[in-house]
């Protein structure tokens, strides 16, 4: 019996389409997971250089700048001068991603004009991947951090 093979049998392709179906789906989870910690920690990363350009204004200008949070429905942004709406230029910050939400703000965050130094607060963005805190100091200093962690308490 010397049979030459002709390709695969019908068990064989079967096996090779179900792996395959269960490391795309694998694949699609870790990956879905995996761009909302990047949106996340992106968005931190933007709010972070949003509120560092708002110390430096006030820093350069010799004036105050409070912070607000403007909601419209699921959307948020926050503004540093009362008159400014979402998305009205460079002291108006709101995040590309919808499913990064502003959910909680301490203190009142804020900046002096005098020596860089700030009203402290933290600001704490969410999504499904977890969270992250932006800290201001009173001394103006602005870092991230995540809210389980001990040196952000």
């Amino acid at each position: 019996m010397n049979r030459k093979s002709m390709g695969f049998t019908l068990p064989e392709l079967l096996v090779v389409i179900a792996l395959t179906l269960v490391l795309s789906g694998m694949a699609t989870y870790s990956g879905y997971s995996w761009q909302q910690r990047q949106r996340l920690w992106h968005s931190a990363q933007l709010l972070r250089a949003w509120l560092q350009l708002v110390r430096d204004d006030a820093g350069a200008f010799n004036r105050e700048r409070k912070l607000q949070v403007l909601r419209n429905g699921e959307r948020w942004c926050l503004v540093s001068e009362p008159t400014l709406h979402c998305g009205g230029g460079r002291f108006s910050f709101s995040v590309p991603w919808e499913d990064v939400r502003l959910t909680s703000i301490t203190g009142e965050p804020g900046f002096f004009g005098l020596r860089n130094t700030a009203w402290p607060g933290h600001l704490t963005l969410e999504n499904g991947a977890g969270s992250w805190q932006v800290v201001v100091s009173v001394w103006g200093r602005i870092r991230l951090c995540r809210p389980e962690e001990e040196k952000c308490r």
